[in-house]
């Protein structure tokens, strides 16, 4: 079924009464945004509205996005969760003729509106606070655990799908499109979730109990580091959906500086190397949130050649969205409708009014890309732009809409509060617009010459060799894996005595900003065989303060990690 964009969705609900067939629904009101439509929140299969009638208040979901099954899924999960009758979840209804739009009807889910805060909502208002943080975990584990014994999961646990009230102590769960049950087992899977929650090499053919087990871990391993240590939610740029840990930290463990710090803290070394051997392992071998807690069935250290497939991390930046520079007025335009992360530079801020705040990326009185803080989101906020941010580089994750006037014709993401929009140095925002790039072959590295690079650059991957497993599962191999072993098996021996070394991949940098960005390459450079190539200068760090900040740190912890 082709479901109607999220434009044609905006149109036909600011008129509730024509556009669902539900008489109670038919009868509420969706608030309008300054822009004159209905306020929404946008996910990967559904546009959420929050809907008030005279007694009550429902979240509204809207499909612009195809699920296969979709009637199967709802009917399925419902029937499920209507047997265990658990507070963890709302009273939801599947209606497959919900809403009128585009000339059709489509289905809606009418689902009861859960108290409290959202989960980012909350950590934000309280990381300072142990006490509520420790409700917090303590809820967060025993969910884990009735998830896991009812064999059941969420399939997207991340910031904006838990709610939390009674200080930390009450949580529910929202938005069912990625749930399994076994009922539905042979639908497979609807949706990857959150990248910033989930695992690196989780993809659609996992579809099982085990879908949250990763998303726990890294709430349990964040939390922990904010009792311990508030100020990391400063230093992790944390905040508009992220909670210390990012997609980059999974995909390259070894060279993430959150995770560096995190080894720092007392008590907790130990848990982050357990996590780092859990990023680079098999999806399948994800231990429970207690066997992790309890040190129990950690991953076993990887194969020499799946130490060589690890290491191809790429570079780039990984984002749930699609990243758009606020420069590029046309970029938006396409993307009307869709979920992206703006990065930009602040040109001009209209702070003068009390109704709304406007943060500008071009000429206001034309073209312009705009970030749009209306009075609720004024409101909620501890402070309102001024001039000051004028040159500022931000990021903010949003949902694009147009608004047109007159003369002016602006690109507009609405943040909820500004504390949504964070504020990047130059560095971080051109970094941020160079999309993650996987190369297609990168050779497997030593354990000596990783540490010799990452002496000079922090930010590349740190692996080394590993005893082989006695216990490893049957893995199957990508194309470009089963490519690396035909190479080797058609490698002829060197002449030499002795072991040879591997060969070191040299990659130019990666923190580039071309328009269309240019296909990494991967140079083999080999090396002697026994003595190691000392660092070259094309080797620089490409982050130098960085660099000397937390070298020493990282190495000292990857050294003991693969011990």
């Amino acid at each position: 079924m082709a479901y109607p964009s999220i434009e044609q969705y905006q149109i036909a609900l600011q008129y509730p009464k024509t556009a669902f067939t539900d008489p109670e629904l038919a009868a509420g009101r969706i608030r309008p945004s300054g822009m004159g439509t209905p306020i929404v929140v946008s996910g990967g299969f559904a546009l959420t509205y929050a809907l008030e009638t005279n007694r009550t208040k429902y979240a509204v979901r809207c499909f612009h996005k195809e699920a296969k099954g979709i009637e199967r899924r709802y009917a399925g999960i419902s029937s499920k969760l209507a047997s265990l009758a658990s507070p963890y979840f709302v009273r939801f209804d599947f209606q497959p003729t919900g809403v009128k739009a585009n000339q059709s009807v489509y289905p809606v889910v009418k689902m009861a509106w859960a108290e409290g805060k959202t989960l980012g909502d909350f950590v934000e208002s309280n990381f300072h606070d142990s006490i509520q943080l420790t409700n917090l975990i303590a809820s967060l584990g025993k969910l884990a655990a009735y998830l896991e014994e009812q064999n059941i999961a969420h399939g997207d646990i991340q910031e904006g799908n838990l709610m939390v009230a009674d200080s930390g102590r009450q949580l529910q769960l929202i938005d069912y499109d990625g749930m399994f049950v076994p009922e539905i087992a042979s639908l497979g899977g609807a949706e990857l979730g959150h990248r910033d929650y989930q695992h690196p090499k989780r993809d659609s053919s996992h579809f099982s109990a085990r879908l949250d087990r990763f998303s726990f871990i890294v709430l349990n391993l964040s939390l922990r580091a904010l009792c311990a240590r508030p100020s990391i939610w400063d230093s992790s740029q944390s905040g508009a959906g992220v909670i210390i840990c990012r997609a980059n930290d999974f995909a390259n463990p070894g060279g993430s500086r959150i995770l560096a710090e995190l080894a720092k803290i007392p008590g907790l070394e130990r848990d982050v190397q357990n996590f780092a051997t859990i990023c680079t392992a098999q999806f399948v071998q994800i231990p429970s949130l207690d066997d992790f807690i309890s040190r129990r069935n950690i991953p076993q250290r990887m194969s020499e050649s799946e130490l060589s497939i690890a290491a191809s991390t790429g570079s780039g930046y990984i984002s749930p969205y699609t990243v758009l520079d606020a420069a590029n007025f046309s970029a938006f335009q396409e993307n009307i409708g869709s979920m992206i992360e703006l990065v930009g530079k602040i040109v001009h801020v209209s702070p003068d009014y009390l109704e709304y705040a406007f943060l500008n990326f071009g000429d206001w009185r034309g073209k312009s890309v705009t970030i749009a803080l209306w009075s609720d989101a004024l409101a909620r906020s501890k402070e309102r732009p001024t001039k000051a941010w004028v040159g500022r580089w931000v990021t903010v994750r949003g949902l694009v809409q147009a608004f047109r006037k007159g003369a002016y014709d602006h690109m507009t993401i609405a943040a909820a509060t500004l504390a949504q929009v964070t504020v990047l140095t130059e560095k971080e925002a051109k970094y941020r617009l160079t999309p993650y790039q996987k190369p297609d072959l990168i050779p497997a590295r030593t354990n000596n010459s990783t540490l010799q690079k990452l002496a000079v650059e922090s930010s590349k991957p740190v692996v080394e060799k590993a005893p082989p497993r006695t216990s490893a599962a049957p893995r199957s191999l990508s194309a470009n894996q089963l490519a690396l072993e035909r190479m080797r098996q058609q490698t002829p021996p060197p002449p030499s005595r002795g072991k040879v070394a591997s060969p070191v991949y040299s990659g130019g940098p990666s923190h580039q900003n071309p328009p269309t960005p240019a296909k990494a390459r991967a140079t083999v450079i080999p090396r002697p065989p026994v003595v190691p190539v000392p660092p070259s200068p094309s080797m620089q760090p490409r982050h130098e303060a960085l660099t000397q900040k937390r070298s020493g740190g990282i190495i000292a912890w990857l050294s003991n990690l693969f011990k």
